[in-house]
Formats: structure tokens, C-alpha cells, sequence
């Protein structure tokens, strides 16, 4: 599909996508209060984060995550292994775009209607999100397209 085909999806499909990202992430990992005195209200601290959307050759995707361990750097100065758990949204741009969501399970040819796929983002909940390892503090979408541009 040509590329105004794919700005017409991500202007169509982004906020949906987001949202629903946004609402399972906030159901998985649930925002954690940061007490801030005894007058002040305390402030809610999100504990995952929403990424996209990255074209990604014929596909446009969408990703929430939350890091369970960062990649950090040791006493020695060397770097240590992160993991971090997400879900990945793409969606196809062919003559009938469809949806595919990926995290312990995953779930493709999903009719590109809100319906269609909120019902597999719950399908997607309640199976659980992918776990991954990584080097850096870059997202999963971050990572993916870096790794993209180093095999052109």
C-alpha cells in the first residue's frame, strides 16, 4: 500500500490502538502511588509505557510495556541484561489491513474493526504479555527498529 495508504491507517488506527493499550496496561500493571506529603495529593506514577506507531515495512506497529528488571551497569562497568514484559500491536497495510497481536500467545488475521480487536487485546490479557530480554533502556519497538536499520 502506498505510503499515504499507511498515514491514513495510523491517523485512523492510532488513537484506538493506544487507548486499548493504555487500558490493558493499566489492568496488568496498575499505577503505583507516590506519597508526597501530608498535604499533598499523592501523585500516580505510571509503571508501563505506550510506544508507536513505527512502520515496520508492510506493517504499522503499536507496543505497552513495563520493566521488570532494567539494563543496568554493574561494579565492573559492564552492562547487564534487562527484562521487561509487552505486547505488540501491528497491523498490516495490505487491500484489507488485519491486526495481529503478539504477547505469550499470538493472535493474527484479526479484522481490522475496534471490536475485533479489543476482543483479541483481552484474548492477548489474559493469556499474559511476552517476556523479553534486553541490553539498554530503549523499548521493545525502539529495539526492533534499530535492529531493522543494522540489517539493511
Amino acid at each position: 500500500m502506498p505510503k499515504a495508504g499507511s498515514e491514513a491507517l495510523i491517523k485512523t488506527w492510532s488513537p484506538v490502538v493506544i487507548a486499548a493499550l493504555q487500558d490493558i496496561g493499566g489492568q496488568r500493571w496498575p499505577p503505583h502511588q507516590e506519597k508526597r506529603g501530608l498535604l499533598r495529593r499523592p501523585k500516580l506514577i505510571a509503571r508501563f509505557t505506550v510506544e508507536g506507531p513505527l512502520r515496520s515495512g508492510s506493517e504499522i506497529l503499536w507496543a505497552a510495556s513495563h520493566t521488570l528488571r532494567p539494563s543496568v551497569f554493574d561494579k565492573r562497568g559492564s552492562l547487564i541484561e534487562g527484562e521487561r514484559e509487552y505486547w505488540l500491536v501491528g497491523l498490516s497495510c495490505g487491500e484489507s489491513p488485519c491486526f495481529r497481536v503478539e504477547g505469550a500467545v499470538q493472535v493474527r488475521d484479526i479484522p481490522a474493526r475496534t471490536d475485533a480487536l479489543k476482543a483479541a487485546l483481552l484474548e492477548a490479557l489474559a493469556a499474559g504479555p511476552k517476556q523479553d530480554r534486553f541490553y539498554g533502556n530503549r523499548g521493545p519497538l525502539s529495539h526492533r527498529s534499530r535492529q531493522g536499520d543494522a540489517k539493511k
